[in-house]
């Protein structure tokens, strides 16, 4: 995030420069407060992994935001992602002492040596980091119970999941790697018979150097020269017991369960009471085992959507029974799709469970369960709603917007999920009901006079897409779909005008305006067909209408009809576009990173002409850029970054109160340093909100701001 030491710019960066920066302040030093918080709702995506520490603590790994703790049984949650630069979690949090913690991510191995409140990326020995793609997907860790100091690791993905297309892609090796330094440093050994994604490893428990590792081609075991495949199918998770060391059970995916009492030599299945019901998204995946501490309770999970998903629990040997035909719901509704399974040792009946939608506590061995993510809560207009824990995990919180008629009504859109709102300025939300189109997929919100308007699309990436307007605040819409091919995703809408008559739409095809009354959409002249991403118009003249997209930086003068390209640079990418309210020759430009070009910040102080290049260095690209509507010199930057490349954490939110000349990074305590989308709004001149991309949405007061505005 370098800040560019052009000539023009010396004077308003002097400070930063003399301090020896480099790189932008750190909110740690620039004096200013650590005040994101959290508004919710309260929305969950897939629990990874979850494991109770012998002290009571409950850490859970997520897909998208990073992992989680909780001091008091799921009631209230808190982030513990400093230092992580991949969110999604495949491993649960090993540990060998109350401080000293291991994790994998789909984009490397972490170590915590003060009980994860910071986590370093280690390479030594390991894959090093892939800028472009993904190197170092981790799919097992196991600690030595004979000696802490020696860590073993495998490359993979998490049991309950293949992931998306590019893990599957990913080409495995036949090597393990070993650690005998508290995993400071590893040796790359090729052990594995065959090159194969590891889903587990385990250590026996009674025999020193005995090694299980489940694998996609089979259940291994190497001891000292002996290296056998011991069971010959697909095996994600392998259970050792201590009490009986010739033992093992293995969690076979669409295999159901595998159990031998000799260590191989023979296999019976144990699927009696599981069900292996088909479903269009997948097949049936047995993937997580555990136990109760004396080993006579049993524990698997089936992580499809299917109605055979589920836990299940056998006591004794007996059959298995199914532990979650019942459970409770909040705005969501359940998903049959567990992903992990934790017990707690010091309390066997209490159980944890992390879902495709939430996490789930029992405290008397599965007969019932609380729902951890959100609770209930009212407000003073509507029905019982619901809010967060501390945690707020999902990877489409889209957009934010306040109601044009009534100001305590946030609307927060997400794709996947659906649109929420709430009555009470962010402390409760009610699930959005109404005849909007592809209501599950809602991209984008805007708003002009007392209207608000919505993009959706039926299916992510390649559905039918959508434009609808609700008069009354969301409770009715009437849909504009007429001329959007399939797979034309919106990425931003805008409509402006003084009866707002003018709409526009930034897709992946390019520029749409709409060509009557009816609502029938054209692609806009004199422009090519690539993909479009911000929109932005003057607050002078609602005519004159900035896009930005693979063409770079364009701009109209009749509404949005006729474009001309502005030229910024050589092939930059413009993802998102402030025009200054306080000067019209002010503009602002975030860019993606490309091949020729950086994820940076651009700025033009005369209308376009001539343009400086202010941040670089911003992860993938700058989603969002903000300006505060009555201090208007403060400036808010957010950026984004996909989760297909090992460090792919983003750059954070940035802010300038110089009009963008510099920057100081005021990601503070947000869980995750990516968002897609930034808002400001009149009706709360201090406060900024933002959509994070894995953490929900998030409000900051803007007290600097806010003081300076006092002392005018």
């Amino acid at each position: 995030m370098q800040i560019l030491k052009n000539s023009w710019l010396w004077s308003a960066a002097f400070t930063v420069l003399l301090l020896g920066a480099s790189n932008l302040l750190s909110a740690e030093n620039s004096g200013l407060p650590q005040t994101w918080d959290l508004i919710g709702p309260g929305d969950a995506d897939q629990t990874t992994s979850a494991v109770v520490f012998p002290s009571g603590e409950v850490l859970i790994g997520t897909d998208i935001g990073g992992i989680y703790s909780s001091n008091n049984q799921g009631v209230e949650w808190h982030a513990l992602n400093q230092g992580l630069k991949n969110y999604d979690i495949t491993t649960p949090v090993y540990h060998d002492s109350d401080r000293r913690f291991y994790v994998g991510t789909r984009g490397g191995y972490y170590k915590s040596d003060d009980g994860g409140q910071h986590w370093r990326n280690i390479r030594e020995g390991l894959p090093p980091v892939k800028v472009s793609g993904l190197r170092g997907s981790i799919g097992a860790i196991a600690i030595d119970p004979f000696d802490n100091k020696n860590l073993v690791l495998g490359m993979g993905y998490r049991p309950s999941s293949d992931g998306t297309t590019t893990v599957k892609k990913l080409g495995w090796v036949p090597s393990l790697y070993f650690s005998n330094d508290y995993g400071e440093s590893w040796e790359a050994r090729e052990i594995l018979p065959l090159a194969s994604k590891v889903n587990d490893i385990k250590f026996s428990l009674n025999t020193s150097g005995r090694i299980f590792i489940a694998t996609d081609n089979g259940l291994v075991l190497k001891e000292g020269e002996r290296i056998e495949i011991i069971y010959p199918q697909r095996s994600l998770n392998v259970m050792v017991f201590k009490n009986q060391p010739k033992r093992l059970l293995v969690a076979a995916a669409n295999k159901g369960v595998f159990e031998t009492r000799d260590l191989g030599k023979t296999w019976l299945a144990r699927n009696a009471g599981l069900t292996f019901y088909p479903h269009r998204s997948g097949p049936n995946r047995y993937s997580v085992l555990a136990a109760s501490p004396d080993e006579k309770t049993l524990y698997v999970a089936n992580s499809t959507w299917g109605k055979s998903g589920g836990a299940y629990k056998s006591i004794d040997g007996g059959a298995w029974v199914k532990l979650t035909a019942a459970l409770p719901e909040s705005w969501l509704k359940t998903s049959s799709r567990i992903n992990t399974i934790a017990v707690n040792a010091n309390s066997p009946e209490q159980l944890y469970l992390g879902s495709s939608r939430y996490v789930y506590r029992s405290d008397n061995g599965g007969e019932s369960w609380q729902q951890l993510i959100s609770k209930p809560v009212s407000d003073s207009t509507e029905k019982p709603g619901w809010t967060h824990r501390g945690i707020n995990v999902f990877g489409h919180t889209r957009d934010i917007e306040i109601d044009p008629v009534n100001k305590q009504r946030l609307y927060m859109a997400t794709a996947d999920h659906g649109a929420v709102y709430s009555n009470d300025v962010g402390q409760s939300w009610h699930k959005l009901e109404s005849n909007l189109i592809y209501e599950n997929n809602v991209l984008d919100l805007a708003t002009c006079g007392s209207n608000l308007y919505a993009s959706t699309i039926s299916r992510l990436g390649s559905g039918n897409s959508c434009f609808s307007v609700s008069k009354d605040g969301g409770n009715n819409w009437g849909a504009m779909c007429r001329g959007l091919k399939k797979g034309n995703e919106i990425r931003q809408l805008l409509v402006t005008g003084k009866n707002c008559e003018n709409a526009i739409l930034a897709t992946r095809e390019g520029l749409m305006v709409r060509a009557d009354g009816a609502g029938i959409w054209h692609k806009a002249s004199s422009i090519s067909n690539k993909a479009a991403y911000a929109l932005a118009v003057s607050p002078k003249d609602t005519k004159l209408i900035y896009a930005g997209g693979k063409d770079g930086l364009l701009k109209s003068a009749d509404g949005g009809e006729n474009w001309r390209k502005i030229d910024i640079g050589r092939k930059v990418i413009v993802t998102s576009i402030l025009l200054s309210s306080a000067n019209p020759n002010l503009i602002l430009v975030g860019g993606e990173l490309g091949k020729y070009t950086e994820a940076a910040i651009y700025r033009s102080n005369d209308g376009g002409k001539n343009w400086q290049k202010v941040v670089t260095g911003l992860g993938k690209y700058v989603s969002g850029i903000v300006e505060l509507p009555e201090k208007t010199n403060v400036i808010y930057a957010a950026t984004n970054d996909h989760n297909y490349h090992d460090d792919s954490n983003g750059a954070g939110v940035l802010r300038s109160e110089d009009d963008g000349l510099t920057w100081q990074n005021v990601t503070d305590n947000l869980p995750v340093s990516r968002a897609w989308n930034i808002t400001v709004n009149a009706a709360y001149p201090d406060q900024v909100f933002l959509s994070a991309n894995g953490s929900g949405g998030y409000v900051r007061h803007d007290s600097q701001a806010e003081k300076n505005m006092s002392a005018q």
